[in-house]
Order: structure tokens, then sequence, then C-alpha cells
């Protein structure tokens, strides 16, 4: 399952640097996995890319915040952290008309098929969204695909995966490793 993960990791990196968006709009929970997860998209897109973003923190996220972001920000690259999951199929039939979409999470996911929207979650690849992978530690892996550098912000991802309780394991390993080989975590 690495394999496919790598490979759909690869595709939205390539979209990322391909499709030169105007304007990248992070849509993000608000607890700790949703905000280190926004801040490590940010930091990979703004030191990578150069784009302009825009943040949006929720608490949950309701059908019409859906409608009103596709309002909002048509033609815009919208990027689900930490939700967007369980509600796939209804953010692709209402935003990827005018949007590309990516939902980086680790909640129970939809299914959903479509060449505008890019899915990724351990859920998808064999791996457990309750303990071996947090959003953040999904997000690393799309940043760190795109921008090298963004290992010196591994330490966010263990922030975010601290969140999912006991002891680190699975693709949460990952971030931590990085962040202990470069002395920005410890334990």
């Amino acid at each position: 399952m690495m394999e496919k993960l790598r490979v759909d990791i690869n595709k939205v990196v390539e979209m990322l640097k391909e499709e030169n968006y105007n304007k990248v709009v992070i849509v993000h929970h608000d607890d700790a996995d949703g905000i280190c997860s926004a801040s490590i998209f940010k930091k990979a897109i703004e030191e990578e890319l150069n784009v302009k973003n825009e943040s949006i923190c929720l608490e949950k996220l309701y059908p019409q915040a859906i409608e009103l972001i596709g309002e909002r920000y048509r033609e815009s690259l919208i990027v689900f952290l930490d939700l967007g999951s369980p509600h796939a199929k209804l953010i692709n039939s209402k935003l990827t008309l005018d949007n590309d979409v990516i939902i980086i999470d680790h909640h129970d996911p939809q299914r959903v098929e479509s060449e505008k929207l890019k899915h990724i979650n351990p859920e998808l690849y064999g791996f457990s969204g309750e303990s071996d992978a947090s959003a953040s530690t999904m997000t690393y892996l799309v940043a760190k695909s795109l921008h090298s550098g963004i290992v010196k912000y591994s330490f966010l991802a263990v922030v975010g995966s601290a969140e999912i309780p006991g002891e680190f394991k699975g693709l949460n390993l990952i971030p931590l490793n990085d962040g202990l080989k470069l002395g920005v975590v410890m334990i």
C-alpha cells in the first residue's frame, strides 16, 4: 500500500507544480492537528511555489460551508486539511466544477473517483487513521514530496500527531524520525 500512497502523493505534487494556481484556499480543522496541517501546507506552497493563499479555520465542515466556499472561491485550488474525508462526495459534487480540490485527512473517508479531486487519507492505503497517521503526518508527507526543505517543520507534524493516543507508530514515525535527526524534536 505504501507504493500506491507514493503514487497518489506524486499526483498531488504534480498538480500543485503544473497548474500555476493564482490562489490556494486552505480549509482546516480548528484543533492542533488541523492547525499544524495548515501550517505545514502553507510553508510548503509558499517556499516552493510562491503562491498566494488564504486559510479558513472551521470547527465542523457543514454543507452550507462547502457551498459558501464554492461560491466565494471559484477557480481556486481548495485544500481541506484534517476535515473533508467524511464529506468527500458532497465536496466533489459542489466544488469540482469550478475548482481543483485536495483533501488530506485521517478521519473515516468517503471514496470518490474524480480527476479534479485528490484524496490522501491513511484509511485509503491500509493504515489506521486512528493510530497510524494524523492529518498533519499525511500533510507532511505531501509537503515533503513537494519541498524537501519542509523537514525543518517536521515538529509541526509531531505536535499534530500527538493528538492520537498512545505511542507513535505507523506513518507517524516518519516526521518523528525526521525531527529527531534534525534536532527539532526531542523525546
